[in-house]
């Protein structure tokens, strides 16, 4: 855990706590193993402030870098997708790989277009 991120206001439960929920345990889990009942668990996640804050920071910095490293994968990635279109695959894993990249383009087509919306209305403003 980046103790940074956090508040020093936190008690050592809840920094347990943290840590337990950045590391995938359900919310039941991290409150047994900061020895709280569940109710505080569900109480600090939605109540108190200064966890939730912390915990959203915690969250925000894990999807940073779990963005830089799949952003690192993203020539691999295009590499199979190519191989995988490739005439001499098999027509199974040549349909496989014409969909991934279909869906994905029309995934990325739809981003793009909320994303100029959201611009259109935030110039508005």
């Amino acid at each position: 855990m980046n103790d940074s991120a956090i508040e020093t206001d936190l008690t050592p439960k809840q920094l347990i706590a943290l840590d337990a929920l950045l590391s995938g345990k359900r919310a039941s889990d991290a409150a047994h193993a900061a020895g709280v009942a569940p109710s505080t668990m569900y109480r600090w996640i939605s109540g108190d402030e200064a966890f939730g804050a912390a915990l959203r920071a915690l969250e925000g910095t894990a999807l940073q870098s779990l963005s830089r490293k799949l952003a690192g994968l993203g020539e691999a990635v295009g590499q199979a997708l190519e191989d995988g279109l490739d005439a001499k695959q098999p027509v199974g894993i040549r349909l496989r790989a014409a969909d991934v990249v279909l869906s994905r383009l029309l995934a990325l087509a739809e981003l793009t277009q909320v994303i100029a919306r959201i611009e259109a209305l935030e110039a508005r403003k």
